[in-house]
């Protein structure tokens, strides 16, 4: 697989709960994941929503940002009314200049745009670069940061296996340079963990400036990884209020 990927793990009869069509929430991973970063999701979730992983290329090697976003409209041709896109760390990046991008080019933009445990993109990165890291020092940054499965940490040959492709997208967030442009049309709802070394409510609360629909910004328990400890709990939140008239503010 060489392009940007939109799986759905709903299956094609999936349904909402007033037998329409449930909203798609499209899946935008974190650094070094994929589409099985939300394989669990579609149980949790029943036919509240389609679960659609935007997953990008196996082979990434060194892309930016941008180009994973332009790969990403490319697939995107499904994008009704109602659809929410999430992204989870980097993910939040990659799915923010998907929309950005889906609106260049005259395309529909989601209902909502949810950003997990992600800085906001004009703000300056706080930590260090780790993607030139020697191997054991890199892999000492990547263990402290969680959600990184035992097995992997543990076993040298899949470390190596997985090392460059974690490198790529530390590297693509690292040379990450936002460019000015209009306001998304869409709300755009922020998450974070409430022990997350990485991202801060603080760090969060500037993505207000990127939408013209309204911004909220929630913390929940957890750190870093926290979106993957109660996904129905996330989900069902950002559904109740995409589906409310009345818009909340921030509630952190």
């Amino acid at each position: 697989m060489t392009e940007t990927a939109v799986r759905s793990l709903a299956g094609r009869e999936a349904t909402g709960p007033d037998g329409g069509r449930p909203p798609a929430l499209y899946c935008f991973p974190h650094a070094g994941g994929g589409a099985a970063s939300f394989r669990t999701w579609q149980e949790a979730l029943g036919r509240m929503a389609e679960v659609r992983t935007v997953a990008p290329p196996v082979g990434r090697g060194a892309r930016t940002v941008q180009e994973l976003a332009s790969l990403a409209a490319d697939r995107l041709v499904r994008v009704e009314a109602g659809d929410v896109f999430l992204g989870h760390s980097m993910g939040a990046l990659v799915a923010f200049e998907t929309v950005r991008e889906l609106v260049r080019r005259g395309r529909p933009s989601p209902a909502a745009l949810v950003v997990v445990a992600h800085r906001a993109p004009h703000a300056a990165r706080g930590l260090p670069p780790i993607s030139g890291l020697p191997s054991e020092a890199f892999w000492a940054e990547v263990e402290a940061m969680g959600g990184t499965p035992d097995e992997v940490l543990a076993r040298e040959e899949l470390r190596t296996a997985t090392e460059p492709r974690l490198r790529a997208d530390f590297a693509a967030c690292e040379s990450y340079r936002f460019l000015p442009g209009p306001p998304l049309p869409c709300r755009v709802m922020g998450y974070v963990g409430s022990s997350d070394r990485q991202a801060t409510a603080t760090s969060m609360q500037p993505w207000r400036m990127h939408t013209l629909d309204g911004f909220s910004l929630t913390e929940r328990p957890g750190g870093h990884f926290f979106l993957h400890e109660d996904p129905r709990g996330v989900v069902s939140d950002v559904l109740r209020q995409v589906h409310s008239e009345r818009w909340e503010e921030a509630r952190c």
